[in-house]
């Protein structure tokens, strides 16, 4: 048996906690758990690999952050559409629940690679 990683033990407990579960917007089964089972193994590798580019993100400077998003950029790319939100909560793990939305939109921003540094502050 495989045992669930870090960032999946993060997602449950999360959705758990009444103070942050109402934040997650990610997908969820009938009875309200997180709906873990729709990601592929392509996606939990994926997201094994983002959820230390978090963690680089937050605690670097503004070269490795641009590197950070840079990489998460082409992880995703290859992550079910559906799959996508899972990489998004994962920020709060490594930063707060109000970093989420605009770091995400530095991710998902069309033509991005003409970011300044200023831009990912």
């Amino acid at each position: 048996m495989k045992y669930p990683e870090h960032w999946e033990r993060w997602l449950s407990a999360a959705a758990r906690d009444p103070s942050s579960s109402q934040r997650l917007q990610v997908p969820r089964e009938r009875n309200g758990r997180i709906a873990s089972g729709i990601l592929t193994g392509q996606d939990r590798r994926c997201l094994n690999a983002i959820a230390p580019l978090w963690e680089l993100y937050a605690g670097g400077d503004e070269a490795t952050q641009r590197a950070a998003l840079t990489s998460v950029r082409w992880v995703v790319s290859v992550m079910q559409e559906g799959a996508r939100p899972f990489a998004k909560e994962l920020i709060a793990r490594s930063l707060d629940w109000k970093d989420r939305d605009r770091i995400w939109a530095l991710v998902t921003a069309p033509n991005t690679s003409q970011l300044r540094p200023a831009d990912t502050k």
